[in-house]
């Protein structure tokens, strides 16, 4: 159950673990359906995984960057009271954009400084719990190759999912404090 005084800076590491068995324990079935419901939900999300297929990323891959998806759905429907408004497509294209400046920055330093800052990043992220199940489990499944583009590719989609839900639950906070 959701506590509605909760802080909402950031799900905690229980929460992660809990979604993260609930996908893993849903059966094929449910786990269409809840990829039904996410399309009624958040479309725009939906599709900012499946579109993957059609930059060449291999189906086995678009799967894992998929359950990332379902994971991170179950843990922020279950724990952002008032619910999620819906992401929109620019704001979809907002944290990509915010990603690229990152990237942009990392290419203008030498190597040790862009690893201190990337590490810096990760480590403050608003939703670093939830930030660092998806990159491990990216990692675990042998997607993290960033020199193939495909890795990149998910990478890249992962972390936008991330930052989209912790927008929207942001969002949500300020919409529900009003």
């Amino acid at each position: 159950m959701m506590d509605e005084n909760r802080n909402m800076s950031s799900a905690t590491i229980e929460e992660v673990a809990a979604s993260v068995g609930r996908v893993q324990a849903m059966s094929r079935a449910a786990k269409e359906e809840l990829c039904d419901d996410i399309f009624r939900r958040q479309p725009n999300l939906l599709g900012h995984v499946l579109v993957l297929s059609r930059l060449h990323v291999p189906m086995e891959k678009v799967d894992r960057v998929l359950h990332i998806l379902l994971v991170l759905d179950d843990l922020f429907t279950r724990t952002t009271p008032g619910g999620l408004p819906q992401v929109s497509l620019d704001e979809l294209e907002a944290v990509d954009a915010n990603q690229w400046a990152m990237l942009k920055l990392m290419d203008s330093e030498d190597p040790d400084e862009a690893r201190r800052v990337c590490q810096l990043a990760a480590k403050s992220h608003p939703e670093v719990n939830a930030f660092a199940f998806a990159l491990c489990h990216l990692i675990e499944s042998g997607v993290s190759d960033m020199l193939k583009k495909e890795d990149e590719f998910c990478v890249r989609a992962v972390r936008n999912l991330v930052d989209a839900f912790a927008r929207a639950r942001a969002g949500s906070t300020r919409i529900n404090e009003r």
